[in-house]
């Protein structure tokens, strides 16, 4: 019996970042700025899987799928775009998850934001942000090769 109960409380104790997220990248060096977003997540035993979207000027846009791995309360996810890939890094802490947003274009380098997101419910972060070297850095690798 206490095997049993030691074994179903461990299952239960598993962590599963399944659900809409949403939260604000903010790119604390100089010029400070921030975008909001959206990430759209399923875990399946720690293997990610989505979409992520960003607030930019017309609302809500595709930025790419997500592609990742979660350890426990770790994870990693990477979306590949046109011109370059996003790559998040942090943790879940319940219903909320803390980490890096690092943008790289390629060619451009890249730009790595404080990323805050918390469990979406009902309510919508939309409203958009300016258009500062953050917003500048998701637009141009959002932008169609011409």
């Amino acid at each position: 019996m206490a095997l049993l109960a030691l074994g179903l409380a461990a299952c239960s104790s598993g962590y599963n970042a399944s659900g809409t997220w949403e939260g604000v990248a903010t790119n604390r060096n100089y010029p400070y700025d921030a975008a909001t977003v959206r990430f759209i997540l399923h875990d399946q035993g720690g293997v990610l899987s989505g979409s992520h979207y960003a607030l930019l000027d017309a609302g809500w846009t595709y930025v790419g799928e997500v592609r990742g791995t979660r350890s426990g309360q770790e994870a990693s996810w990477r979306v590949d775009a046109p011109n370059g890939y996003i790559l998040v890094e942090g943790a879940f802490q319940g219903e909320a998850f803390r980490g890096t947003y690092t943008v790289a274009v390629y060619g451009s380098g890249n730009l790595t934001a404080t990323l805050f997101l918390s469990r979406a419910r009902v309510q919508n972060l939309g409203f958009p942000h300016g258009k500062g070297p953050l917003a500048q850095q998701m637009a141009a690798l959002l932008e169609e090769e011409r």
